[in-house]
């Protein structure tokens, strides 16, 4: 591929990822409640999940998505709900008290991975990018689709690890300077529910156009 195609696609990829989304919350309820390696866990998942955003765009999701509506419908009542889920989750979060070792067996490593995965396979900001942006980087031209869709994939998610690892290391430090506060503990709690049944109702609300 093209030196300077892959450029763009690397300044397009940085745009997207430093738009705030449902991942990027998570990511940071991540970080701020259950530690940095959890956070780093759920990142990994949501870096794959870019991979099979990709690989998908390479077989044709747009044109899938485009012909089938109702896909896209039901993707998006799964990703409502599963937003109005993590809300749920959040209020009765109890882990202000733990260290990172308590969590690991609260918050077990696959389930972060798990929950970083959906949460980036869901989300709204992500299907946008890889169904409206993502397919005028595809050379069709060149063939091997799948491996172009894989390729740019490979890109976004080294975009996402590098900024994302900097905001997870970010917050987990400022966290672990409030630990105590019941106030900040609140205001996370609800501050993170509230955001994600906004994106919630935002999503189920969202015409398919």
């Amino acid at each position: 591929m093209i030196l300077s195609h892959i450029l763009l696609f690397t300044l397009a990829a940085v745009l997207i990822v430093l738009v705030p989304g449902p991942n990027m919350t998570f990511l940071i309820t991540c970080a701020a409640n259950y530690g940095r390696r959890t956070a780093i866990l759920a990142l990994l998942g949501s870096n794959a999940a870019l991979l099979t955003l990709g690989i998908l765009t390479g077989l044709g999701l747009s044109s899938l998505l485009m012909a089938v509506p109702l896909v896209y419908d039901g993707l998006k009542i799964a990703g409502a709900f599963y937003f109005f889920w993590l809300a749920f989750k959040s209020i009765f979060l109890k882990v202000n008290s733990l260290d990172e070792n308590q969590v690991s067996s609260v918050y077990s490593d696959p389930v972060a991975f798990r929950n970083g995965y959906l949460t980036n396979i869901l989300n709204p900001k992500a299907a946008v990018f890889y169904v409206a942006i993502f397919p005028q980087f595809l050379i069709p031209g060149l063939g091997y689709m799948v491996l172009q869709g894989t390729a740019l994939s490979l890109v976004h998610a080294a975009v996402s690890f590098t900024i994302n690892s900097i905001i997870i290391i970010s917050v987990n430090h400022m966290s672990a300077r409030f630990k105590e506060s019941r106030k900040v503990h609140l205001l996370k709690k609800w501050g993170t529910a509230i955001i994600f049944t906004a994106f919630g109702i935002r999503m189920l609300m969202q015409k398919n156009n």
